[in-house]
């Protein structure tokens, strides 16, 4: 054997190969079939992440080849007994798998065994029936666990077990927890407000004042490296946030009560960069603290929303929010990509136009009153697009303007749509927000010259090599 085949069978050179033509190209089929090692190399790459059905589909005797390089596998909920059918595997080498409506068929968790391997780092559970033995299994053999995210786990996990469970994965940095009424204690809050490693927290139930205050008490520097923050609050509460986790990027609240103005606090926290509330039905919200959070000059998502209805906006002086208004607060967002304000505001068509000028990075948009999109349209600068970077365009009141020279409807439709994508080049969606002839049309339009420009995107589908 030459240098050089010897030099082409080296599994460090292959790896290195094979990630440059991953780069270029997707498939890495032809190589599997040069020879063993580079069989071996190349299907290493291929099944790193599979969907559980795609293992399912190779003959049984061939499996364990495929299970050992497998790093990450998921589950969807329509496996039927394709755990019992891997309950012999070794998935040595598991970092993530997700289980979505895992219900074992013969009941209990045993079947899930094989995937608690100490490599898991990253654990997704999306509801099922899973029980105490398999978090005590967990425990005892994931020490580096490092990603947790949890929804409805069953009747048969109990509280004490999941408490017992977070407290011995001592490696978590991202705890993702809903729906778990009635399995989550303040003694896990307590827990985790206490790690420095813990990067963000989902807590999937009330967070009520009364714990807040007890983990300010017990616990030295509260949530200090805190990232990102889920949770459902009192208004009382976000001072508390903003107080003790200033390192705050990502802020999603559920605030129940509107006894505080929510959003004052919010300015102290300088790296937002994606505001998400839902607040209640009866707040009214200052326009000096909506405007304030021009500051935020990181934000890119800024998402305020009532449970029923569009909320109230008053300055000191009872008066609405307005055109000036929205231009003093989105000058200051010059990163933003997301906002939707559902607020009820007197704003013309040319906020949209100031929004075009200040938010040049702007993908989705939602003001509780949508603007003429043919007025909004007429706005636009002659010498570049409107809206370079817009995904989505609600149209609610799109108008057939009958003063125009004699037009049929699908004329004036045309013409908009035509107008419409040269100014946002971009555009995927354009959803009527009240439906009516003319609006519909003219989604309809766009849906299909979209669909007619977009190729058809390949797929590679996982090869079985035999």
């Amino acid at each position: 054997m030459s240098a050089t085949e010897q030099a082409l069978r080296l599994p460090e050179l292959l790896l290195s190969v094979f990630e440059l033509i991953l780069a270029s190209d997707s498939s890495l089929v032809p190589t599997t079939q040069v020879n063993q090692a580079w069989f071996d190399c190349a299907t290493s790459f291929l099944w790193r992440r599979v969907n559980c059905r795609v293992l399912h589909r190779v003959p049984e005797q061939r499996r364990q080849i495929y299970a050992s390089k497998i790093e990450r596998i998921d589950f969807d909920g329509e496996e039927g007994d394709i755990h019992e059918a891997f309950k012999g595997l070794q998935f040595n080498h598991l970092k993530t798998i997700t289980l979505d409506f895992f219900n074992p068929p013969k009941g209990g968790s045993t079947c899930l065994r094989q995937y608690v391997q100490p490599t898991l780092q990253n654990f997704h559970f999306c509801g099922g029936d899973l029980d105490d033995e398999f978090l005590l299994q967990m425990k005892a053999t994931c020490s580096r666990l490092r990603v947790l995210a949890m929804s409805l786990p069953g009747p048969r996990v109990t509280p004490s077990a999941l408490s017992s469970f977070i407290s011995g994965s001592q490696c978590l940095e991202e705890v993702n927890f809903n729906d778990m009424e009635g399995l989550l204690s303040d003694t896990m809050l307590l827990d985790l407000a206490g790690r420095s490693n813990l990067l963000s927290l989902s807590w999937g139930t009330f967070i009520p004042p009364r714990l807040l205050a007890r983990v300010s008490k017990e616990t030295p520097a509260p949530f200090k490296n805190v990232r990102q923050l889920t949770s459902s609050v009192s208004t009382s509460s976000v001072m508390w946030i903003s107080q003790n986790m200033v390192h705050l990027t990502h802020l999603i609240m559920k605030v129940e009560d509107c006894e505080q103005d929510a959003l004052r606090p919010l300015p102290k926290l300088p790296n937002l960069k994606r505001i998400r509330l839902t607040l209640d039905a009866k707040t009214v919200l200052s326009t000096e603290s909506l405007v304030a959070l021009r500051s935020l000059s990181k934000l890119e998502t800024l998402d305020l929303a009532a449970k029923t209805r569009g909320m109230k906006v008053f300055n000191a002086r009872g008066g609405t929010f307005q055109n000036p208004d929205f231009q003093n607060l989105i000058s200051g967002l010059p990163l933003l990509r997301q906002l939707s304000l559902v607020i009820e505001a007197q704003l013309s068509v040319r906020a949209g136009a100031l929004l075009a000028k200040h938010c040049t990075f702007i993908e989705e948009c939602n003001i509780l009153k949508n603007f003429d999109t043919r007025l909004l349209m007429a706005l636009a600068p002659e010498d570049k697009p409107m809206f370079p970077f817009l995904l989505k365009l609600n149209v609610r009141r799109a108008t057939f303007d009958r003063n125009e020279e004699p037009q049929t409807l699908e004329q004036s439709a045309d013409k908009l749509v035509g107008l419409i994508m040269k100014n946002c080049p971009k555009l995927r969606v354009v959803a009527p927000s009240v439906h009516n002839p003319y609006s519909n049309l003219l989604a309809r339009k766009f849906d299909s010259i979209n669909q007619a420009g977009d190729p058809t995107v390949p797929t590679f589908p996982m090869p079985v090599i035999d």
